[in-house]
């Protein structure tokens, strides 16, 4: 009874991983890491009791709107090839979230990114898995926005998505002008205080005293700068 148990695990694990990883060749340029990452991935989708694997892609179904897909191969795929050429690839899932309503209906891509980039890749794949099997607690923001999007008519999510550019847009041009304000601010006070230091330095020494102990308070920036200034002239700083 033990051996046919072993037997049947051996032979699920052998289709998981297959399913997981139909490209060999691909797992074969799997790192150390990410192949005793991969051991975990499988083992705990032998037990899983949403998750369903087919081509290089773990799907589950979300409830009877959405379903949401992972795309082991294609994720591992696009690492090592950015991994080759260097590029400071921002490590991440390849996940959709997709309308079991209609099939015709775009899916949304979902950016998942890794906890900790040193980690192996499959190490996020396997926590993805656990928070299905959890009841999707802890569920990553994006995802939670795109299955909230694939709820609404594809005419409501136009009319949001419109709102948030035109709110992006909104928030881009006040923080342009909240800049634009500052830059004139600090010219101003530049000009301010050449034009400040210009006069001090046609005093006297006498004149500098003088000056110096009758404004011993600055109260706002240019005269924090002035004073400074005659101060670092006297010899105070």
């Amino acid at each position: 009874m033990i051996m046919n148990n072993n037997v049947n695990i051996d032979k699920k694990w052998m289709q998981i991983d297959r399913a997981l990883f139909p490209d060999k060749e691909l797992m074969n340029n799997l790192t150390n890491p990410e192949f005793k990452a991969l051991t975990l991935l499988v083992s705990v989708l032998i037990n899983s009791k949403r998750c369903t694997v087919k081509e290089g892609v773990i799907s589950v179904n979300y409830d009877e709107k959405v379903s949401i897909h992972l795309y082991v191969m294609e994720t591992i795929s696009r690492k090592i090839r950015e991994t080759d050429f260097n590029s400071g690839w921002n490590q991440h899932l390849k996940v959709t979230a997709r309308s079991r309503i209609d099939p015709n209906r775009p899916p949304i891509d979902v950016c998942i990114v890794s906890g900790d980039e040193q980690l192996p890749i499959l190490d996020s794949a396997f926590a993805f898995v656990m928070m299905v099997e959890s009841d999707f607690i802890r569920m990553p923001e994006t995802l939670t926005n795109a299955i909230e999007d694939l709820k609404l008519s594809e005419e409501e999510l136009e009319l949001k998505r419109a709102r948030e550019r035109e709110g992006r847009h909104e928030r881009r041009l006040a923080e342009f002008l909240r800049l634009q304000k500052e830059l004139e601010e600090q010219r101003n006070l530049t000009f301010d205080f050449e034009c400040h230091k210009g006069r001090i330095d046609g005093l006297n020494w006498r004149q500098l005293l003088e000056e110096h102990q009758q404004e011993l308070t600055p109260n706002n920036p240019i005269q924090k700068m002035v004073f400074e200034y005659r101060a670092k002239l006297i010899g105070l700083i």
